[in-house]
């Protein structure tokens, strides 16, 4: 039994190392290490107030990405991943790269206006929001490049690539903090997203090019899947936002904002295990959409495994609050505790199952359902945000986070599964 259990286990792993799994989880925790590391050192460097503010400017720039690129990185995604042909994905990424790009030019004129035109609570929030402008088009590039790795199947190179950002991010960032303070984080990213764009367009070859002529089949599928993807991602990132800008609008204290945003960061970095997951087993469950019984064995397993992973560091880092915020971040940071103790509690339920089961939706095309629950999650988190931090302020803002996850989670799962119920052997 042991000999077969081991044999089992040896195969599964030479089979996930053949196929770039390792690459992809390891350049996740290489990313996210780098990533919080980053974040410890800046919170240190920057002043606890200039950090709020830069987090408030940050927070507004979210919103406006809810637009980012008319959802083209989840029509690519999908519609590519579903293509057997290779020139045939390169055109539709070609296609929706010159889409994406336009949408986020003007989406950087927006953020101009707002900048300029609509006065922030937080005072010097107007002047950051300002240099972001160009953040749309510098994100949606290099981002859209690694979508058609993924697509090719190219795990390796996506991880490369990825960890090659996150690296020139992090040694650019601390770099320009130390001397510029808080508006070097924005020049840092703006330099690190290029190099990416030069690199995977140089060595890893996937162009820039935009534009390509493609069926009409294909354009009308990139285009409605793009639309409502562009909806639920934009409704479905609204929650991360909620929480900074109502407390802004209520609160309207820097190092409140700054406090909170301390909470939220290791159960934010957490998120890479979920995304790591979906980054690897998306294709696969797509290319597998019509076939029953792979879909509910394989998504059993998932679940279950990642489970376990999530429980287990839900349960240390609830204990372990005091002393890893006081450690990482310092002193002043201490009115994190209770609302970073809530949010670790709502990454078990969110890496579980709803961002699973959220994305595997997408690839049985159950987009009108992600869109009611992108419209149900993010009305019902605006609505507690309002009430919770009201009464309770940065713990207020944790628990509609918190009550979201559980809900959006549960219906998320029970209607994959329905989903999935429903497929015919046949198909």
């Amino acid at each position: 039994m042991i000999e077969k259990i081991m044999g089992y286990i040896k195969s599964a792993a030479v089979k996930l190392t053949d196929t770039g799994f390792f690459h992809v989880f390891g350049s996740s925790i290489i990313n996210k290490v780098i990533s919080f590391t980053s974040g410890i050192i800046l919170v240190r460097i920057l002043t606890k107030a200039d950090y709020g503010v830069y987090t408030y400017a940050n927070t507004i720039l979210g919103f406006c990405m809810m637009l980012n690129g008319f959802g083209m990185s989840s029509a690519v995604l999908q519609v590519c991943s579903e293509k057997t042909d290779s020139e045939t994905r390169l055109c539709v990424y070609e296609y929706g790269l010159g889409l994406g790009a336009k949408v986020n030019a003007a989406l950087g004129g927006l953020i101009i206006l707002i900048a300029l035109f609509v006065p922030l609570k937080i005072e010097g929030a107007n002047g950051y929001l300002a240099l972001m402008c160009l953040m749309p088009l510098f994100t949606f590039i290099p981002d859209l490049q690694k979508v058609y790795l993924r697509t090719e199947l190219r795990n390796t190179d996506y991880a490369y690539a990825n960890t090659l950002t996150a690296a020139v991010t992090f040694v650019l960032s601390v770099g320009l903090a130390l001397t510029i303070q808080a508006k070097g984080l924005i020049f840092a990213q703006y330099i690190a997203f290029a190099i990416t764009a030069i690199l995977l367009r140089n060595k890893f070859g996937v162009p820039l090019a935009v534009e390509s002529e493609i069926s009409e089949s294909d354009k009308h599928s990139l285009i409605s899947i793009g639309g409502i993807s562009m909806v639920n991602n934009g409704l479905s990132s609204l929650m991360y936002y909620l929480d900074i800008f109502v407390l802004g609008l209520v609160v309207a204290n820097e190092n409140v904002i700054a406090a909170y945003k301390v909470a939220t960061t290791i159960p934010t970095a957490l998120e890479f295990i979920p995304a790591s997951v979906v980054t690897y087993v998306y294709p696969y469950f797509s290319r597998n959409r019509d076939n029953k019984l792979w879909l509910r064995s394989n998504y059993k397993r998932l679940v279950i495994s990642l489970g376990g992973v999530n429980l287990l560091i839900t349960v240390a880092l609830y204990i372990l609050a005091p002393f890893l915020i006081n450690m990482i971040f310092g002193k002043q940071y201490m009115d994190a505790v209770s609302p970073f103790r809530i949010l670790v509690v709502s990454y078990f339920f969110a890496g579980t199952f709803r961002v699973i089961s959220g994305n595997l939706l997408v690839t049985q095309r159950k987009l009108k359902f992600n869109t009611f629950i992108a419209v149900f999650s993010g009305t019902m988190n605006t609505v507690m945000n309002v009430f919770f931090i009201n009464a309770w302020q940065s713990n207020g803002a944790a628990a509609a986070t918190l009550t979201t996850a559980i809900v959006t989670g549960i219906l998320n799962t029970a209607y994959l599964l329905r989903t999935f119920n429903k497929i015919q052997y046949s198909r």
